[in-house]
């Protein structure tokens, strides 16, 4: 770390009251307090974005608090003096849609990313398993099969081959398929699958020119494994949402939404809240449909603290690069197939008028112009014509021209992620 970050992460913390202050008026201005722990930075170009597009200059912090924004240095205020020299100091970001305990566990994980074949992916993996006891699993997150030069999904027998020992359960990049060897379909009793059985609705079973799973299951059909994958710890998930927090708070993510959260995570973030572990603010959309959050729906938001719990999360559909994103009409690379709708719009609209009804704000997960139209479909019935609860629809990649306005006039949020529009963009 360079001295300029090693400055900026001292007191990244109190960012998060600078974005409060910053929005409409300049930070008030208290008595400065007497203490040991103040710092003043100066020589800096700090933008406030407040209403005048102020730029100051220099920044009181004392016990994690920002106390002054100030034009110049006051040599009245107490503190110790740091030059920064020049640099310039923004606000803290937020990163409006994150899933914070997946981003801790990425990091105890094999990292998949980058990996430019499937023999590449197995390499890692074997390299792993070398180091782990036999029957233990193997988790990695990361691989891209559209990266590689046969942009095919993978199949099980190379792994299986390399990997016999250990049940391996390899996440794709996007979160919406997971490739598996034949010991993890084995001790998920799915080895028996009979040919001609069908795939889960909203999920999809890979299968083989003879019926057989190749190893590869995408969205809802994650689940038929799901069940033998050893539960997380509640230390576990807390050290995951530690890793993840100070991460966030590391690249000057001072606040994120978090999207998906389930009980048994909500339980470890209220927990590290309490105990004044966190160094970011965070949103939380419940994981709709988890167990034990229709509960939780019982109970009106909470607004206060650093950890707000706004809304709930659904899924319409999958995503492009699994092939899971619902089309109207059928993949070019693959004719025939459109997509999967994860929940059918009646079931969406079910769930969408219950917590809208709850006062929770809806976050569904929608990418392809089919399912982007569900989503608007069960928005609509669940607000009829009140619209002040400015729900949001997560990726909006492909959407018809005519389902452009509805969001307009359903007061619809558009949660749009740029990265999407390189990593998908032979489709979108």
């Amino acid at each position: 770390m360079n001295r300029l970050s090693a400055i900026l992460h001292s007191f990244l913390p109190s960012l998060l009251l600078l974005v409060t202050a910053c929005g409409s008026s300049p930070a008030p201005q208290p008595e400065a307090p007497m203490s040991s722990d103040a710092v003043v930075y100066v020589n800096a170009r700090l933008l406030t974005l407040d209403d005048r597009d102020r730029a100051a200059t220099a920044l009181r912090v004392e016990g994690g608090h920002i106390t002054h924004v100030l034009d110049a240095d006051d040599e009245a205020l107490s503190g110790q003096r740091v030059d920064l020299e020049g640099a310039t100091i923004v606000p803290g970001l937020v990163d409006a849609h994150l899933h914070l305990r997946s981003l801790g566990r990425a990091r105890r994980s094999v990292d998949l990313l980058g990996a430019q074949s499937a023999d590449e992916v197995i390499a890692r993996i074997r390299e792993a398993a070398a180091n782990t006891p036999p029957g233990q699993w193997i988790r990695g997150r990361g691989w891209d099969q559209n990266d590689w030069a046969e942009t095919v999904f993978p199949t099980h027998e190379a792994l299986s081959a390399a990997v016999p020992d250990h049940p391996v359960w390899l996440v794709r990049v996007d979160g919406h398929a997971v490739w598996v060897n034949a010991r993890a379909m084995e001790l998920a009793a799915l080895d028996a699958m009979e040919a001609g059985a069908p795939s889960p609705e909203g999920g999809e079973i890979v299968r083989d020119a003879e019926g057989a799973p190749t190893g590869i299951f995408i969205d809802n059909a994650m689940d038929l494994l799901g069940g033998a994958l050893p539960e997380d710890s509640a230390e576990e998930i807390r050290g995951d949402l530690e890793r993840a927090m100070r991460l966030c708070a590391q690249a000057g993510v001072t606040g994120v939404h978090d999207m998906g959260v389930g009980l048994e995570t909500l339980t470890e973030l209220r927990a590290l809240e309490a105990e004044g572990r966190m160094p970011v603010r965070v949103t939380v959309y419940l994981a709709g449909g988890a167990p034990g959050v229709d509960a939780l729906l019982e109970s009106p938001p909470d607004n206060e603290g650093l950890l707000r719990v706004v809304g709930v999360k659904y899924f319409s559909d999958g995503a492009l690069g699994s092939r899971g994103a619902a089309l109207f009409e059928d993949y070019a690379d693959r004719p025939g197939h459109r997509g999967l709708l994860v929940l059918s719009t009646e079931e969406l609209t079910t769930r969408a008028r219950h917590a809208h009804a709850a006062g929770y704000q809806l976050a569904i997960h929608a990418i392809g112009d089919q399912g982007i139209a569900s989503a608007l479909d069960a928005i609509a019935a669940a607000v009829g014509d009140e619209t002040s609860h400015r729900h949001r629809i997560e990726h909006v990649q492909v959407i018809r021209a005519e389902d452009v306005p509805r969001l307009a006039s359903l007061g619809v949020v558009a949660s749009m992620q740029p990265k999407h529009a390189t990593s998908d963009m032979p489709w979108a």
